[in-house]
């Protein structure tokens, strides 16, 4: 047997998309939800690798219905800002996996830094670079002085 025969036989016997296998991939992204508390970039991207997956087993998703999985997957707390973000448009054209994860990308990014700048207590320190006198000034022998009246002489 030569080499390309070798493949095509090979491609016989092991290049079959199993059900099971497809069912597999389709149940994690099915399972998938975001956790807030690590990274979010990577989590997506970890989504998107599972829909590559699927393609690559020919079973294609509407880049529509991927960004709807994905708005699925959200924390409740982000639901609303986000869908209603992302839904503005009045149209499901613009509504694509790509403009949904950025636009979670970008939330993601807004919480991040409202922590932040939570955590940093704002405090103000008092310097002064004016000269305390060590003693109560009294006003009164300044009285009979003419130069602090405030007249012409």
């Amino acid at each position: 047997m030569n080499a390309p025969d070798a493949w095509v036989e090979l491609q016989c016997l092991y290049g079959i998309v199993s059900p099971f296998q497809v069912f597999e991939y389709f149940k994690r992204t099915v399972l998938f939800k975001l956790d807030i508390s690590k990274p979010i970039h990577s989590q997506i991207d970890y989504l998107n690798s599972l829909y590559s997956t699927l393609t690559a087993k020919q079973v294609d998703f509407p880049n529509f219905i991927k960004a709807m999985v994905l708005l699925t997957v959200l924390p409740s707390a982000w639901e609303a800002p986000i869908i209603q973000f992302v839904m503005q448009g009045g149209t499901i054209t613009p509504i694509t996996f790509d403009n949904t994860k950025q636009t979670i990308l970008h939330y993601w990014d807004a919480e991040k830094a409202k922590k932040v700048g939570k955590s940093q207590s704002l405090t103000a320190n008092k310097i002064s670079a004016v000269k305390h006198k060590p003693y109560n000034p009294s006003f009164a022998s300044q009285k009979g002085n003419a130069s602090y009246k405030g007249s012409s002489p």
